[in-house]
């Protein structure tokens, strides 16, 4: 699991790496929040103290750290000024740092889960789905820590779970209540790791 001073370096670290590929950023508090965040990876947003406030869920700390930075970025480039949510200036300033640092899928909408239409609904208390991004080898994702893969009918794309949730069970019962955000399909199998 990631520590708390070493999400605080990285958040500085992407910070740098924003200003020196040219972002201009609003003020950023330098303390990223372990949050108890369960239908995100991360947020961002603006405090009584004139600077954003990065937060991470705590459901999240045990991804790989590159996978962490990823999010961070992401959260990072929010902050952007002038930028709302996921608007034209935000997806420049992700593919500005995606094209100086090679981040894999910074700008993928994090926010999207294979869960109910409803969304935060179907998400017990301890869920986060960890969903490895694509990587350049798909070999080199390290699937030990995961014990369910829920594999997409329509698409083929695969979600990874570290622990028996709502979803999986869902899943198993052919329940039309989780959709793939990809494809939109309802139809998945699930294989124990």
């Amino acid at each position: 699991m990631i520590s708390e001073a070493r999400l605080n370096e990285i958040l500085l670290e992407e910070i740098n790496r924003a200003k020196s590929v040219g972002i201009d950023l609003k003020p950023i508090n330098h303390k990223i929040k372990i949050a108890n965040l369960r239908s995100c990876y991360g947020s961002n947003h603006w405090s009584e103290g004139h600077k954003d406030v990065i937060n991470i869920s705590k459901y999240y700390l045990e991804a790989p750290e590159e996978e962490i930075r990823t999010v961070i970025c992401h959260e990072v480039c929010h902050s952007t000024r002038e930028s709302n949510g996921h608007d034209v200036k935000w997806r420049y300033a992700i593919r500005k740092m995606r094209s100086a640092y090679n981040y894999l899928n910074a700008d993928y909408h994090l926010h999207e889960h294979p869960y109910g239409s409803d969304g935060r609904s179907k998400l017990p208390h301890t869920n986060l789905a960890y969903r490895p991004r694509k990587t350049a080898d798909p070999a080199a994702v390290n699937h030990k820590a995961y014990k369910y893969k829920l594999t997409c009918g329509g698409c083929g794309k695969e979600y990874f779970y570290t622990r028996m949730c709502s979803v999986i069970e869902l899943a198993k019962s052919s329940s039309s209540d989780i959709f793939c955000p990809k494809c939109k399909g309802t139809w998945f199998t699930v294989e124990n790791l």
